[in-house]
C-alpha cells in the first residue's frame, strides 16, 4: 500500500495490484445511516442506466469503460479487539476518560484494516490527539457556556413559563449541533479513511444545511403521526451520500421514498397493534385491582404481578421489533441498490431475523460489561455490513486521483459532545 506516501495535495491514483475505491465510502454508505460510516445500502427496484454519471469514458463514445470488478470482504483484526477492549476500558476509567479519544482510534484502525477492497485493506489515519483537541474545542466555545446559559436560567428566572420560553432558543441550538456534530464526524472519518494512499471526503461547508433539514423534517415526525419518516431518512441519506467522494470521484444516490412506503405503514400499523395490545392486555390481567382502587383499596402489585407486566412489555416490544427489522433490512437494501460510485452500485443482503440476533447479541454484550466490549459490538456491526454488501460493476481504477479537499484539522468535537458517534 502506499497510503504513508499520500498527503492532502499530492497526485496519488489508485493504480496498483488489482483493487477498488468503496469501502470507506461503502461503509459510509452501507446502512446508515447505520451508520455509520454507516449503514446505507438498499433493496426493492431500480433502473438506472447511466446513473452515477460516467466513469472517464471519452465522450460520445457508446463502448463502457474498462476496470476491475469490485469485491469487499471482511478479515477479523489481527490480535482481535477482547483485550484491547478490556484495556481501553480500564484505562478509561484511570484517566477518568481521557483516554476514550485514543482508545477509539486504535479500535478505528483495527475495524478499517478488516475491512478490504480486491483483498486489500483500508486505513484508518485519524489520531487521538485530533479527537482530544476537537472535543476540549467544542466543550469551551460550545458547552460550557451553553451549560452556563441554562444553569443561570434555572437560578435567575423564576416564572415557569419564562424559563420556558427562554429554553427554547437553547433547545434549538442543542439539536443544530446534533446535526451540524453529525456531519462533521462523518466528514472527519472520511478524510482519515485510506485504501491504496486516495481518501475520501464529505463537501466542506455543508454542515448547517445538513442540520437545518435534521431538525426541520424532526419538528414534522409528531406532526405527520411519523409518516415522515422514510422521507426523512432519504433525504438525509442523500445528502450524505451525495456530497461523498473517494478520491476524485463521487458518489451518487438515486433512492426516492415512495417504495419505503410498501414496507413502512406494515411497521406504522405494528406500532399501534403493539401499543394498544399491550395496553388491551394489562388492563385485562388486572381489571379487578383497577376496579378495588375505586372502592378504596390501594393498588399494590405482587412479585408475579410485576413478572407479567415485564411479559407484556417484551413481547409488545419483540413483536414490533420484528416488524421494524423487516423494514430496517428493505432500507438497508434500498439505499444500496441506489448508491452508485462512476458506474458500479451497491447491493444489499441484509435480513430482518439476521438484523434481529446481531442487534439483540451486542445489546446484551454492551450491557453486560458495562460498556467495555463496545468495540466488539462495533466489528460485528460492521462485519455485518461488509460481509452482506456487494458491488455490481467495474472502475477504472487507474483513473481514480487524490482528493484535493483540504483536511479537516480537528477531530469529532461534536459528536463526541454530544454522543452522537456511531463508532464509539
Amino acid at each position: 500500500m502506499s497510503s504513508s506516501n499520500s498527503q492532502s495535495g499530492e497526485p496519488a491514483t489508485a493504480a496498483a495490484p488489482n483493487t477498488s475505491p468503496t469501502a470507506g465510502p461503502a461503509a459510509s454508505t452501507a446502512a446508515g445511516t447505520a451508520a455509520g460510516l454507516s449503514k446505507s445500502s438498499g433493496a426493492f427496484s431500480t433502473n438506472e442506466g447511466n446513473a452515477g454519471g460516467g466513469d472517464g469514458a471519452a465522450s460520445g463514445s457508446s463502448k463502457p469503460p474498462e476496470g476491475e470488478q469490485l469485491t469487499l470482504s471482511w478479515r477479523d483484526p489481527h490480535g482481535g479487539l477482547l483485550k484491547l477492549s478490556v484495556f481501553n476500558f480500564t484505562l478509561r476509567i484511570l484517566t477518568l476518560g481521557i483516554y476514550h479519544f485514543w482508545g477509539k482510534t486504535e479500535v478505528r484502525k483495527r475495524i478499517w484494516s478488516s475491512m478490504r477492497l480486491q483483498g486489500e485493506p483500508f486505513e484508518y489515519t485519524g489520531t487521538g490527539w485530533e479527537m482530544f483537541k476537537g472535543f476540549v474545542v467544542v466543550f469551551l466555545i460550545v458547552l460550557l457556556p451553553l451549560a452556563l446559559f441554562s444553569f443561570g436560567i434555572q437560578l435567575f428566572v423564576t416564572s415557569p413559563a419564562t424559563q420556558a420560553m427562554l429554553m427554547v432558543p437553547l433547545y434549538f441550538i442543542i439539536f443544530t449541533l446534533v446535526g451540524m456534530g453529525t456531519y462533521r464526524a462523518q466528514r472527519y472519518r472520511l478524510s482519515r479513511t485510506r485504501w491504496r494512499g486516495i481518501r475520501g471526503s464529505l463537501t466542506n461547508g455543508k454542515s448547517f444545511k445538513y442540520a437545518m433539514i435534521y431538525i426541520g423534517t424532526a419538528l414534522l415526525i409528531p406532526l405527520t403521526a411519523g409518516w415522515i419518516i422514510p422521507w426523512r431518512e432519504t433525504v438525509l441519506q442523500g445528502f450524505l451520500t451525495n456530497e461523498t467522494s473517494f478520491g476524485n470521484r463521487p458518489l451518487r444516490f438515486t433512492a426516492d421514498a415512495g417504495p419505503l412506503y410498501k414496507r413502512y405503514w406494515v411497521v406504522w400499523l405494528a406500532a399501534i397493534v403493539a401499543y394498544v395490545g399491550g395496553m388491551s392486555s394489562f388492563f385485562a390481567l388486572f381489571w379487578e385491582k383497577f376496579a378495588a382502587v375505586q372502592r378504596g383499596v390501594p393498588l399494590s402489585y405482587t412479585t408475579k404481578d410485576w413478572f407479567i407486566i415485564g411479559g407484556i412489555v417484551f413481547f409488545s416490544m419483540l413483536f414490533y421489533l420484528l416488524v421494524k427489522a423487516w423494514y430496517s433490512a428493505g432500507l438497508i437494501n434500498y439505499f444500496a441498490a441506489h448508491t452508485w460510485y462512476g458506474r458500479a452500485k451497491f447491493k444489499g443482503r441484509a435480513t430482518a431475523l439476521s438484523l434481529v440476533w446481531l442487534t439483540f447479541t451486542n445489546f446484551l454484550m454492551t450491557v453486560a460489561t458495562l460498556g467495555a466490549l463496545a468495540p466488539v459490538a462495533q466489528a460485528r456491526f460492521m462485519r455485518y455490513y461488509v460481509s452482506r454488501l456487494e458491488i455490481d460493476g467495474s472502475i477504472p481504477l487507474e483513473r481514480v486521483g487524490q482528493n484535493e479537499d483540504a483536511l479537516e484539522m480537528r477531530g469529532e468535537g461534536l459528536a463526541t459532545a454530544f454522543d452522537i458517534d456511531a463508532f464509539g
